[in-house]
């Protein structure tokens, strides 16, 4: 197994790049099922082609869009700190 592929079982976040951003649907779950048991109240959280994705419930901010989830969880922590969670 070369590397890169190596590196495709192991880390979220090359999936993007190295292995041409598909990840085992399993592993996708399990991440999504995580970020939503953390963070599902305040952020709606799902994934897509570009990436795993949440938006603050109030409707208020951007869409957060990271193909790394640690990435998009950093992102999370950062907006929750600079709102309250269901303030406008």
């Amino acid at each position: 197994m070369t590397p890169e592929r190596r590196s495709c079982r192991n880390s979220a976040a090359v999936y993007s790049v190295v292995c041409g951003g598909q990840m085992p649907r399993d592993e996708e779950d399990q991440i999504l099922e995580a970020l939503r048991l953390d963070w599902d109240e305040v952020y709606e959280i799902d994934v897509g082609p570009d990436g795993f994705r949440a938006r603050h419930r109030n409707g208020v901010g951007e869409t957060m869009i990271h193909p790394d989830p640690g990435e998009l969880r950093r992102q999370i922590r950062e907006d929750f700190s600079l709102r309250p969670p269901f303030s406008s």
